[in-house]
This record gives structure tokens, sequence and C-alpha cells, in this order.
């Protein structure tokens, strides 16, 4: 395939990149960039020369964003969980039983990548080789399904106190599981009862400190109190802890718009669009705040263009 002319937007985008960034790209990286450039200017609702005009003002933003989607870092990985998998059955293989591995403050392979054990210290995540291969853990065969289901299906329609009576009946070693404390905590939250759900995220922490639900739940807890700083740490360790879940970057994004942080709110927001569209069912349910999946999506795409 022959080089883009220099004045094409292609040809444009990689002069551009050159002397902005500092960033080359050869001949075969052309139809990748024509893609990026193609989605950013419709993210923003701009014709490919539009954008490429707009980025040669000061759209600091924007070109950090757009650096971003061009390098292999951990958005490429949030968006590609296949080759997420790959790297991480490659680390480790490379690692000796017992070894450990230390990321940068950005990156994480999840709670519980196999193989390896996380532990969590001085802020810092990072993972042991395990010597022998971890069992799973026997299934608990729930004793009736059936409630859970109806109780999630009645915090969709925001019937919470019948919900929780649903949970009521729940006995057993189901009545234990971390999904139905988990429920019952988003319930307590969605009734306003923020305390009580605080403390059972707590309990579900001393269970589980890993646990990105129960951080995510918690993280919800501390904003509906207006406690930013210990609903943005928690928020981060949701997301850090499971790259894919979209709600804490939807959250974090909405909180830095809220306290005027333009560029972390871009962000943020920018990846929560992209991870939502593949986000479980249950979880728009349990965090959506009454929202669907394309009404949050819609959110993300309004709050994005009110910081772009």
């Amino acid at each position: 395939m022959p080089p883009r002319e220099p004045g094409s937007p292609v040809g444009r985008l990689r002069a551009l990149l050159a002397e902005r960034l500092g960033m080359a790209f050869d001949d075969k990286k052309e139809p990748l960039l024509g893609e990026i450039l193609q989605q950013r200017a419709t993210q923003h609702g701009l014709t490919d020369r539009g954008y490429l005009d707009r980025l040669t003002t000061a759209w600091s933003a924007e070109l950090a964003a757009l650096a971003e989607a061009l390098t292999v870092n951990e958005t490429y990985f949030f968006r590609n969980i296949d080759a997420a998998r790959t790297v991480v059955e490659r680390i480790t293989r490379s690692l000796a039983p017992g070894g450990y591995l230390f990321l940068g403050h950005t990156d994480t392979l999840g709670p519980r990548p196999e193989g390896l054990t996380v532990h969590h210290t001085h802020g810092t995540f990072y993972y042991e080789r395990l010597a022998t291969p971890r069992r799973a853990p026997e299934p608990v065969p729930p004793a009736r399904p059936r409630l859970r289901e109806q109780a999630l299906h009645l915090l969709g329609r925001e019937r919470f106190g019948e919900a929780l009576a649903l949970l009521d009946a729940v006995t057993g070693a189901e009545a234990d599981r971390p999904e139905t404390w988990l429920l019952r905590g988003c319930l307590l939250a969605a009734r306003g009862d923020t305390g009580r759900a605080a403390q059972l995220c707590g309990r579900l922490l001393e269970r589980d400190a890993l646990y990105a639900d129960a951080h995510q739940l918690l993280a919800d807890c501390h904003e509906g109190d207006e406690r930013h700083d210990e609903a943005q740490r928690h928020h981060r360790i949701a997301a850090q802890l499971d790259p894919p879940f979209a709600m804490p970057r939807l959250r974090l994004g909405l909180l830095a718009r809220r306290l005027g942080d333009r560029r972390t709110a871009e962000e943020e927001l920018d990846l929560a669009v992209h991870l939502l569209r593949a986000e479980t069912d249950e979880r728009v349910a349990l965090f959506g705040g009454g929202f669907g999946r394309s009404a949050l999506i819609a959110l993300g795409r309004a709050e994005l263009a009110a910081v772009s």
C-alpha cells in the first residue's frame, strides 16, 4: 500500500504526532492511524479534518488521550481481554515458584490471576507465583436460587423494601455468599442507608480484601456521604482489581468533573463509555443507579462532550 500524501488526514496526523509528541509511525501503521483518527473524531462529533484542525490548538487533554489510544498501554488491555490473558500466562510461566511480580501503579492483572496470588500492602498491589496450583473452591449450591434473582429484579424496579424482604428469606449457605451480601448492601444504599451498607462492605472486605464489587459499593456509599477522597480511593481500587469493570471508571469520571478536574474526567469517561458496552447486566443493575446500559452510555458521552 503506498504511503498517504502529507496533506491527507492520516498524513497530517503523522506529522502532528511527530511534531507535538515525537511519535513516529511507519507506513504499515497507517490503517491503524486512520481507524483511531476516525474513532476520536466521531467521539467528539467532528470530521477527520475538523478534528485535526482542533488538535493543532491547545487541546492538551485530547492530545494525551490520543497518545494513549495509539500506544500499547493499560487501555489496550482493558479493551483487548484476550491479549491481556496471553500476557498474564507468559508472565506467570516466566516466574519461579514463590517469585514476585511488581507492576506500575496504574497496571493490574485483576484480583485472581491464574497461577498467581495477589498481595495488597502499603497501597500497592503485587503478585506472587504459587508453588502449587490453586484449587478452585467448591461451588456452593444455591438453596433457593430464584430468590436472589427476584430481589435483583426488584432492585431494578426500585422496590427496595420488597427485595430486602426476599433476601431475608434466603437461608443456609446461600445467605452467606458474598453475592447475597453485596446485593443487600446495594439495596440498603439505594434506600439511603449508606451507613449500614458501608458496614456490610467492611465485613465483606474483611473476608476478601480483593473483592472489587465491595470496594465499588463502599465508594458509592462514601460518595453519597460527600467523602470524596475516600470515594475516589475505593473507586480506583475497584478499577485496579478488575480492569474491565466499567462502573468505577464512570463514577471516577463523573466525580472528577464535579470537582473540576477536567483532564481526569475526560480520561475516565472516555474509558467508561468503551467498557460499558461489555459490562455485565448484573453490575449495571447493582451500580447503575436505576439506569440501564444505554442510558449510562449516553450519560457518559454527554459528560465527556462537556469536558472535551
